[in-house]
């Protein structure tokens, strides 16, 4: 009975680890309940917004693929927050299950909060002390960004779509790792 326990107390620190790198703005989320905010002046909302629901949608085409991101956040919080919110413009993102993902740029980006577009500005983190930036984002120097409000207590929803170039992309069956 304790071997069993034992192993179900494993299973879900294992499972519990897995990082969700899709969640806009929210760095090291689901790495063991961390919670970074990029922002020094944000980090005093940290752990007061909690996402709820994650939904992507990735339409393919010969060369390119549209991306659409819808995220339910929610405010515990008793007042209204204001922070930055971002996604990522470049990165690689490497993996024992897959060759490495690589990407330069988010084409055609935009931004909206309860279906309210939002404006967007670029950010480089290369104006960022490197020994302020959390160690598995270093490789990602570019960020779209924008203002974001919750309200207290309530749902807001965050949406964003973009255009990514999948040119040096192939398709394959299913997990099948020959020709493709």
């Amino acid at each position: 009975m304790k071997k069993l326990l034992f192993l179900a107390f494993f299973c879900v620190i294992a499972f519990a680890s897995k990082a969700n790198i899709a969640m806009p703005g929210f760095f090291n989320v689901g790495t063991g309940a961390g919670f970074v905010p990029y922002f020094r002046e944000d980090a005093v909302h940290f752990g007061k917004i909690q996402m709820k629901s994650e939904v992507i949608t990735i339409q393919l085409y010969r060369g390119y693929a549209v991306v659409k991101g819808e995220y339910l956040m929610y405010n515990h919080d008793k007042q209204k927050i204001n922070i930055k919110i971002g996604y990522p413009i470049n990165g690689t993102i490497y993996s024992n299950d897959f060759n490495a993902i690589s990407f330069q740029d988010l084409y055609e980006f935009t931004a909206s909060i309860d279906g309210e577009k939002t404006k967007n500005f670029l950010f480089k983190t290369d104006t960022i002390n490197e020994s302020h930036r959390p160690r598995h984002l270093k490789d990602i120097r570019k960020w779209y960004v924008w203002q974001a409000s919750f309200e207290p207590e309530k749902i807001t929803k965050v949406t964003v779509y973009f255009i990514v170039n999948t040119s040096q992309g192939f398709i394959r069956k299913g997990y099948d790792k020959g020709e493709t």
